[in-house]
């Protein structure tokens, strides 16, 4: 928490991005839309967006003057809570620990976190939907189906889950330790995320 620049006060929702611009900036402005919707004034809510390495963007610059295009910059500047890049040169999956929520949609790192019993939180936007619906033929994400991760689609149902699970984490949990038990031996956690990815 402490490279997270968070204290023990502060609620860490850690939100990983995909390769896709597009699909980033529509998912993490529906998240601080619905932390907008929280409301709740005696929380501290800080949001990490963790690039996905295939995210080319942040790298971006404009060719007439080389300046920084800066792609995500007004999400962090004018979000309701303080939503920060991680920092450079951590993976995702370092990033665990230290987050209490992970809010995610069709990824590896929902699947890591279910194994490490975390909040989850699946945000199926439209354009996710249908992306994943054009990959795998389903708009169907399989965490979401085996009950390890809540499946939410708009800015009201994110709020009313990221304030209902701190309470109610314990059925989460239980059903994360049913469909992926603590595994028995080294590489049993990665031959298990491979066979959810690859029943899409």
């Amino acid at each position: 928490r402490q490279l997270l620049g968070a204290d023990n006060k502060q609620v860490v929702i850690l939100a990983p991005g995909t390769k896709n611009p597009a699909i980033n900036c529509a998912r993490w402005s529906l998240l601080a839309d619905a932390l907008a919707l929280c409301g709740d004034i005696e929380i501290t809510y800080q949001v990490v967006l963790s690039l996905h390495p295939g995210d080319r963007t942040p790298y971006g610059v404009d060719p007439a003057d080389q300046k920084p295009l800066d792609v995500y910059g007004d999400i962090t500047r004018f979000a309701p809570c303080p939503f920060r890049l991680a920092p450079k040169g951590l993976k995702t999956a370092e990033l665990l620990p230290g987050a209490d929520l992970i809010v995610e949609w069709a990824s590896s790192i929902g699947i890591e976190a279910a194994h490490r019993r975390l909040r989850l939180i699946s945000l199926g936007t439209e354009l996710d939907q249908r992306r994943l619906e054009s990959i795998s033929g389903t708009r169907n994400w399989e965490l979401c189906a085996l009950g390890v991760s809540e499946k939410v689609e708009t800015a009201r149902e994110l709020a009313d889950m990221i304030k209902y699970l701190p309470a109610n984490h314990e059925s989460q949990k239980a059903r994360q330790k049913e469909v992926f038990p603590l595994a028995p031996e080294l590489g049993t956690a990665v031959k298990q995320r491979v066979e959810v990815i690859g029943s899409l």
